[in-house]
């Protein structure tokens, strides 16, 4: 009976150091268990020693763990569409989870993580609780290496394979889900990085698509300046460049990018068509990009505001949108954001929000890049959050977003009497969540 007990106790403090937990104490009047005679401190001493060897294991292994669990009610309203039509309500219960770990071998780190979603939409990692109670696929979100040589102390490393974004971005360039994958190399010397990238979007050589064969990739290359004025004070600016060659190509084919995208995210079918550089040659995308931040406090507040400008080079070669389809002036190649980001949630009780205002012209960037939230190019939005710290580890958000499509007839496509089509009415898109650090 005496060994039953004290492995009990010490599965349980095992347990215990394995959740973060601090390992309890035993403690009895008598000071020995009532009916073994077992000592309380044997099982203490042996509970320590237990918590011990775990942190020396952990010391060994050098591996970090990271992951988090989402719950998330959404609510989306359009109140009608640009023929008066009354479009339903739309709510759905959704979640995530994502579980990671990363490990330091010398000049080397490996990252893994795997998380929730689907492998036809790299623009979410939601699961949405409509699937029949039936249990969803669990994919592989980050698997890569990275490269850090001694020699240049800190200031060159490379990564390769699926990482997390290392571009400055915010949504009206990227998706925060999305990893991309391909190459990386960046060089930091302190307020300054310098960012290289090589991204691979489709392999058309194994496919044997026309035009060479030749991949469909992405470079994009970043640099960045913060000058310090004091502790809490900053200015920073940041210049980029993206190239895509033969992006017509990612809207063709049954396999690949071409069957993923979908009519709603494909830059031809949803923005009239694309014009050629010259027959036989895909068009190019050439967007360069600006962003300027400041960071300062409001007396313990912390603020940093933000503005964002993309420019596509090539945004003009869209078929020419009907007369009267007009919403403004733009000529379909401009996204910009500004915005401000209020407090800082570090302790329990913290609150922080933001908000900014946003624009993307049908063809500024790619559509299913984009932040899949406010819906992708061709909308006007504003948006508001408002987080609180419930206690360390556990963050509750309040996100609201009013968007509107920037022109609500898309080259003679007309209205669309459902929620994301080309009306004129703001939709009203808002998220409830609940968030657990693991």
């Amino acid at each position: 009976m005496k060994r039953f007990w004290l492995l009990a106790l010490l599965a349980a403090g095992t347990l215990s150091v394995a959740l973060g937990t601090p390992a309890f104490a035993a403690k009895s009047d008598e000071g020995a268990a009532e009916d073994t005679g077992t000592s309380m401190d044997d099982v203490n001493s042996a509970m320590g020693s237990m918590t011990s060897h775990m942190n020396d294991i952990d010391k060994k292994l050098h591996l970090n763990f990271s992951g988090d669990v989402r719950v998330r009610y959404a609510f989306i309203c359009q109140s009608a569409s640009q023929t008066g039509v009354t479009i339903g309500d739309s709510s759905r219960g959704r979640y995530r989870a994502r579980f990671g770990v990363s490990k330091k071998l010398g000049d080397f780190t490996g990252k893994f993580r795997i998380a929730t979603g689907s492998s036809a939409a790299p623009f979410s990692q939601n699961n949405t609780f409509d699937t029949a109670m039936a249990n969803p696929s669990i994919l592989i979100d980050t698997a890569s290496l990275t490269w850090d040589p001694a020699f240049s102390n800190g200031v060159l490393s490379f990564t390769v394979g699926k990482m997390g974004n290392p571009l400055t971005k915010t949504s009206i360039t990227w998706d925060p889900d999305i990893q991309p994958e391909g190459a990386l190399m960046e060089i930091k010397k302190g307020d300054f990085a310098l960012r290289a990238t090589y991204f691979e979007l489709q392999n058309l050589f194994a496919s044997g698509t026309t035009f060479g064969n030749m991949d469909i990739f992405m470079d994009n290359v970043q640099a960045e300046i913060a000058a310090k004025f004091d502790t809490d004070t900053s200015l920073g600016l940041m210049a980029g460049f993206e190239y895509i060659p033969n992006g017509a190509l990612l809207t063709s084919g049954a396999t690949g990018i071409g069957a993923v995208l979908g009519a709603g995210k494909n830059p031809v079918t949803s923005y009239g068509g694309v014009v050629d550089n010259g027959p036989g040659v895909g068009r190019n995308w050439d967007i360069a990009e600006g962003m300027i931040y400041f960071k300062h406090k409001l007396g313990d507040v912390p603020m940093k505001w933000y503005g964002h400008f993309t420019d596509n080079l090539n945004g003009t070669n869209l078929t020419a949108l009907p007369v009267g389809t007009y919403s403004n002036t733009f000529t379909n190649q401009y996204a910009w954001l500004f915005g401000v980001d209020i407090g800082a949630t570090k302790s329990a009780g913290d609150f922080a929000g933001s908000l900014y205002v946003a624009s993307l012209d049908p063809n500024c960037n790619l559509p299913y890049l984009l932040d899949d939230d406010p819906g992708e190019s061709n909308r006007q939005y504003v948006f508001g959050s408002l987080s609180f710290l419930a206690e360390d580890g556990v963050l509750l958000k309040l996100s609201e977003w009013a968007v509107q499509h920037e022109y609500y007839a898309i080259a003679g496509v007309g209205s669309a009497n459902a929620l994301g089509g080309s009306s004129q009415n703001p939709e009203l898109v808002t998220y409830l969540d609940c968030i657990l650090n693991l």
